[in-house]
């Protein structure tokens, strides 16, 4: 359960602490020092993306083969075949491209949301799924390669054996044999070492090696520098997940993921960030602590929950 002065710290780093909150936290804390020691972190901002924009570029990029003739006013029944054919070619490459970075590898497993699944594949490497997220691979090729590609959020025990690759949208991470933990949303992208070394990659090819004890973010296609943490197993199974300015409207999201629950932001300005934990045994409690922390409001209903102003 988070204590009143958990609840401090995380309004003061939401700038929404009162005067009278922040006399009681300064007895406590030098907060001058953690300020600093914060804005060296602020690189780590998780800036997040609108997914949409992906489909709107792709969709631009197809309406550029609908080329209308300027000459003649009806395309002839060659022109309509040869139209047909340049488009139908240009879907073709495009469904290549996709298909060798996001594409069906094989084998797809999925886990719920609230639920996660743990399970055991090829040569005894073990994974765990958050609640709402999936990953893709082929075992028929495992002794060359290992790929698999994660939607969402997972942590690998991968025994020793050829290149290990787990590809996101934001990157990839490549290991011999170690223990990590892989948080990915919107593009963006963050990975815990819990034993051995990692390879942390970015799409434009920037690498960042990571061993235990070790975190690393790429955010809006940037790898930033590795920091510290002191997680002896994987995160997201500590009950808790820490978040450092993430969009409201994301966490909305992972809130759902991790409790089944529709979540509705009423009134509230989507440019909001938050910074602290999201706690994933207790509901109320992770509502609570939310609204608190943002000077929110929030109502349990049948629908699910609703956040809103004073």
């Amino acid at each position: 359960m988070e204590s009143p002065k958990d609840i401090l710290l995380a309004k003061w780093l939401n700038k929404t602490i009162s005067t009278e909150e922040l006399d009681i936290l300064q007895q406590d804390y030098e907060l001058e020092e953690l300020d600093r020691v914060l804005r060296e972190q602020q690189k780590f901002d998780l800036t997040i993306g609108d997914s949409s924009v992906i489909w709107q570029q792709i969709n631009s990029q197809l309406d550029e083969f609908d080329v209308v003739s300027t000459i003649e006013p009806k395309p002839t029944k060659a022109n309509y075949w040869i139209r047909i054919l340049i488009v139908g070619a240009g879907l073709f490459m495009l469904g290549f491209a996709l298909n060798q970075w996001f594409g069906s590898k094989g084998k797809v497993i999925t886990s719920p949301k609230a639920q996660t699944v743990k399970q055991v594949i090829a040569d005894n490497t073990e994974f765990i799924l958050s609640p709402g997220s999936s990953i893709d691979f082929d075992e028929s090729n495992w002794s060359l390669s290992r790929d698999i590609q994660l939607v969402g959020h997972a942590y690998f025990d991968v025994s020793t054996g050829p290149k290990f690759t787990v590809k996101t949208q934001a990157g990839s991470i490549a290991v011999l044999g170690t223990q990590f933990e892989v948080w990915e949303k919107d593009g963006s992208m963050k990975v815990n070492c819990l034993e051995g070394r990692v390879e942390v990659k970015n799409l434009t090819g920037q690498t960042e090696i990571i061993t235990k004890h070790e975190s690393v973010y790429i955010n809006d296609g940037i790898l930033n520098a590795k920091s510290a943490h002191t997680l002896q197993k994987a995160e997201f199974l500590t009950s808790r997940y820490n978040y450092e300015k993430i969009s409201i409207v994301s966490l909305a999201e992972e809130l759902e993921r991790y409790y089944n629950v529709k979540v509705t932001l009423d009134q509230i300005d989507s440019h909001i960030n938050f910074s602290g934990v999201l706690i994933l045994d207790d509901i109320d409690k992770a509502s609570s602590y939310i609204a608190e922390t943002l000077n929110l409001k929030y109502e349990r209903m049948s629908s699910g929950i609703k956040f809103f102003n004073d």
